[in-house]
């Protein structure tokens, strides 16, 4: 029943009717309460918002196009880029050479000249300690590219010289991007191989022996390789 001495109520925001709200309720619904709390906002000159976008990434070009272009100079010192291609580039050494290097591996300090070891010793090597590419770039020497060759295994064209892990003389490089993998010094110990032929040719090794000597690969070599240059099988 209603008491008609009672003055109607109206909601603050829209002054619509309150009939069946709350006695102390001064909205008529919960939207007409958000619009007077963000009226309120604004005459105080608060925000509508309580958060601002702001623009992830950067605004100006990609430094990468901006800062490595032609005339740059590595944090080493010794190389200067040339011209660009993409995330390679051609690089003039301080030892005149030239030679396209991935520019992160120069600008992180991994490639701090142009690896010709005639003008740059290879900074592993101590004394008369080999290093494993250096080893590598022997083999090639003494016996020219592997891609020349036909893998000893499947007959196939090979890609890469293989340590045949036929010698007690092993070595390994302690620091680097090689660091732990066997090698040897003597060109002989090495054979042409593709590069699936490679990988099971050291799975098989690392199933026999781990990472010790492994004598049954020693008397394979003694039997197949010992006197003769490897070709192919």
């Amino acid at each position: 029943m209603t008491d008609h001495n009672t003055p109607e109520r109206a909601c603050r925001q829209c002054s619509g009717s309150m009939e069946g709200k709350r006695v102390d309720a001064e909205f008529c619904s919960a939207l007409c309460r958000d619009r007077a709390r963000r009226q309120r906002d604004r005459e105080a000159g608060k925000s509508m918002t309580t958060t601002t976008y702001v623009r992830k990434g950067r605004s100006n070009p990609r430094p990468t196009r901006q800062k490595y272009s032609r005339g740059w100079v590595s944090p080493s010192g010794a190389l200067t880029l040339v011209t660009r291609n993409g995330e390679r580039a051609v690089f003039k050494c301080e030892c005149g050479n030239l030679r396209e290097l991935d520019i992160n591996n120069v600008r992180k300090g991994v490639t701090k000249n142009c690896a010709d070891r005639a003008s740059h010793p290879d900074p592993r090597v101590k004394s008369e300690d080999v290093a494993y590419s250096t080893a590598h770039h022997k083999v090639a020497e003494a016996k020219g590219p592997a891609s020349d060759h036909s893998c000893f295994r499947c007959g196939e064209q090979a890609e890469q010289w293989a340590f045949l892990h036929g010698t007690h003389d092993v070595k390994a490089d302690e620091t680097g991007r090689e660091a732990g993998s066997p090698f040897s010094v003597d060109p002989k110990q090495y054979a042409p191989m593709c590069r699936l032929c490679h990988v099971r040719w050291d799975k098989a090794k690392q199933r026999v022996a781990g990472n010790a000597v492994s004598l049954v690969h020693i008397g394979l070599w003694a039997v197949l390789f010992e006197g003769d240059d490897i070709e192919a099988a």
